[in-house]
């Protein structure tokens, strides 16, 4: 894994990753929020390229997260709490 950038990333693609984490399907996500399945895509390939990392593997229909992918949902989700 290379090191993130120092930027900070955008917080609505974060919580949509972190929401992707929960839910294991793009399209999923997209229903929910009233967004299209590549919004959601493009969301979530922005925070892995902003990350440097994986965050989900592509299997049939659905989305698998990564150790990386379950930890940056954890820490964000104590991270919300403190808004």
């Amino acid at each position: 894994m290379k090191s993130p950038n120092t930027a900070l990333p955008n917080l609505s693609h974060l919580a949509l990753c972190c929401r992707v984490v929960r839910a294991g399907s793009l399209s999923a996500v997209a229903r929910e929020r009233h967004l299209t399945q590549p919004a959601v895509t493009q969301a979530v390939q922005a925070i892995e390229r902003h990350l440097g990392a994986a965050q989900f593997r592509r299997e049939a229909g659905s989305v698998v997260p990564t150790a990386e992918g379950r930890a940056v949902c954890a820490r964000l989700e104590r991270a919300l709490q403190w808004l």
